[in-house]
This record gives structure tokens, C-alpha cells and sequence, in this order.
């Protein structure tokens, strides 16, 4: 069996995203290949965007396309949270934090926390721009809160834009089109894994990177 690592691309508040996580807990359970996550930013500086009827509108019924092709499931309470004026699509906060546990040397917990910020967001409306809410979605015990706070405050910048740079790479060598994107790399080089044809088939989906 060759060497490989499935990279994917993908933003913490991209509705596709989110319905990629059955197929990336899929690989991980299974141990088929190391994961590796990048995160490209879909909602960030000029791009961020506040709610207002419009966007709402817009978001539901991407959402309800999302459902109907993946089944991923969206929660009463994050229904709910679409109708707070007060909410703005920012994908900065939760990059921050997984880069920081990147950074932090916790890269082996980068999907779970992933699984926990999106699931949060999705199911039950939790704020994760707030940083007291990224903590306790923390999936280890090891750190304070204190010295979560200074972990994130340690990523500059430079750290987040390194990341977008990256990710933006990977996805224009293999020509995607947007999170998520799914990129197998081998000895053979980077594969386009076409995610859009696997999302009721978890098991497919892992029976095809195995045998690649």
C-alpha cells in the first residue's frame, strides 16, 4: 500500500463543509490514511457579512439544498440563530482557534475540534465568534482557559494568512472549486476527490481512498 495523506480544504461556517464531516470521521475511524485539514477563509474581512432578510433567505435555502443532497442535519436552534440581526458570517474566529491548536503542537485533535465547532454551529446555534465558546468546545482538558487565551492570542497575522495561502494553493493546483475540497496526495501526486459524488456514501468514499 503507498504512502498517502487526505488533505482537505474546508471553512468551520461552510454549510458543505459541515456535510463533509460524516466522510472525513469516515477515513479517521477507519485509520485508511493520515488527514490533514486546511481552512480557506469564506467569510473573511470585506467578505464577512452581517445578517439581514436577504442573506437570510439566501442561507436557508442553500441549507435546505445541503439537506436534501447530503442529509446533513441543521438544528431548530441554529434556525433560530439565522433570525439575530446581530449575527455576522465571520469565518476569522474559528480559524484562529484551529490554527492555534495547530500551532499548540494538537494537530492529532484538529478534526474533532473541528467536528465539535461545526456541529455546535449547526445543530444548536452556538456563537463560535466568542472566544469563551471556542475554549469549551476544546477538545482536551490539558489547558486553562487562560492559557487558551494566550495560545490564541499568540497567532498573528502572518499565521493566518501562511494558512489561506496553502489552502488557496492546494485548491487552485488541483483545480477546485470551493470548500470543501478533497485532495488525496500519493506517490503518484495530488487527486482531486470528487466529495459532491460521496455524500450518502460514507462507505464508497472510504473503499475508494483505500484502494487508491
Amino acid at each position: 500500500m503507498s504512502i498517502k495523506t487526505l488533505h482537505w480544504i474546508v471553512d468551520p461556517i461552510c454549510g458543505w463543509s459541515y456535510a463533509a464531516l460524516p466522510l472525513i470521521q469516515q477515513i479517521e475511524q477507519k485509520q485508511l490514511c493520515p488527514q490533514q485539514l486546511h481552512f480557506g477563509g469564506l467569510f473573511i474581512g470585506d467578505r464577512c457579512q452581517a445578517m439581514d432578510g436577504e442573506l437570510r433567505a439566501r442561507i436557508t435555502q442553500f441549507d435546505h439544498q445541503i439537506h436534501q443532497r447530503t442529509g446533513a442535519q441543521f438544528g431548530e436552534d441554529y434556525l433560530k440563530r439565522l433570525q439575530d440581526p446581530s449575527l455576522v458570517l465571520n469565518s476569522l474566529p474559528a480559524i484562529q482557534a484551529l490554527v492555534a491548536l495547530k500551532k499548540s503542537g494538537n494537530d492529532q485533535l484538529l478534526i474533532s475540534y473541528l467536528t465539535q465547532l461545526q456541529v455546535a454551529y449547526y445543530q444548536y446555534g452556538k456563537n463560535i465568534n466568542q472566544l469563551e465558546t471556542l475554549y469549551k468546545l476544546l477538545p482536551t482538558a490539558n489547558m486553562h482557559a487562560a492559557q487558551w487565551q494566550q495560545t490564541i492570542a499568540a497567532v498573528t497575522a502572518d499565521d493566518v494568512n501562511l494558512e489561506f495561502n496553502h489552502a488557496h494553493a492546494l485548491l487552485h493546483q488541483v483545480g477546485g472549486q470551493g470548500y470543501p475540497t478533497a485532495v488525496l496526495e500519493s506517490s503518484a501526486g495530488y487527486q482531486n476527490i470528487a466529495v459532491a459524488d460521496y455524500y450518502h456514501r460514507t462507505a464508497d468514499f472510504a473503499a475508494l481512498i483505500q484502494t487508491q
